[in-house]
């Protein structure tokens, strides 16, 4: 796919993904109990969560671990893109692709989530709402709360995290592979998002809604940052030898 295409490719999927915020944003605030009910398909007799500790926790450090890998991969490639000098136009498309990865990381899971959302956003996690023993009210995820003070519950780091190496990974990655292992290789990516996610709803820290909000801004974001880049070029063109 040439580069114009793919451009215009990446420009939907971000215009769907924006404009698929007002329709999961009126779900949630007509159907909130959503959450809920959802969040209860994980819990035992007593309306606790046992998917929490053991071998869940080890998954859930696997995926987290992976996300910080992610991350430090990609400010490492981008210092030695910019060590290598910024002579020559193939160069420059290599600090282009790589600081696409790094914003990518922290701007999206670094600034927006961790450092906005769930510092100032109040949600109470599941675990701490009144439906599942605890002491906070539920409030939907798209009104400000006053239920938790920090690292509250929307949206989900690890989802943002998840689904953030899911794309940085295929965009950057996926043209550099052969054509058949694209298929599989962009499965695997999928299957880590979705774990990513789903994972943290069965512990009892996260409802759906937090999820699905993490997993919708970040493609928003991400793809953003590769349009306003405009990676596709520079991943079309060698770099110089």
């Amino acid at each position: 796919m040439n580069p114009q295409a793919e451009t215009a490719r990446i420009r939907l999927w971000r215009d769907i993904a924006l404009v698929a915020l007002v329709p999961m944003t009126a779900f949630f605030l007509a159907f909130p109990e959503a959450d809920i009910r959802f969040s209860r398909l994980f819990t035992d007799a007593r309306g606790h969560f046992p998917y929490s500790g053991g071998i869940w926790h080890v998954m859930r450090m696997i995926v987290w671990d992976s996300i910080l890998i992610a991350a430090a991969a990609s400010l490492m490639m981008l210092v030695i893109a910019l060590l290598r000098g910024w002579r020559g136009s193939g160069r420059q498309r290599q600090v282009r692709i790589w600081l696409f990865a790094f914003l990518s990381f922290a701007l999206g899971p670094g600034l927006l989530v961790n450092g906005i959302l769930k510092n100032y956003w109040g949600r109470a996690r599941p675990q701490s709402v009144h439906e599942f023993g605890g002491t906070a009210e539920f409030t939907p995820p798209v009104l400000p709360a006053d239920q938790c003070a920090r690292n509250c519950s929307f949206v989900s780091g690890e989802a943002a995290g998840a689904v953030t190496v899911a794309l940085v990974a295929w965009l950057v990655i996926a043209p550099r592979i052969a054509p058949r292992w694209r298929a599989p290789f962009a499965l695997a990516l999928a299957a880590f998002a979705l774990w990513g996610g789903l994972m943290r709803v069965m512990a009892g820290r996260h409802f759906l809604s937090d999820i699905l909000f993490a997993a919708d801004l970040m493609i928003v974001l991400v793809l953003s940052l590769y349009l306003w880049l405009d990676v596709a070029h520079a991943q079309r063109q060698s770099p110089e030898k």
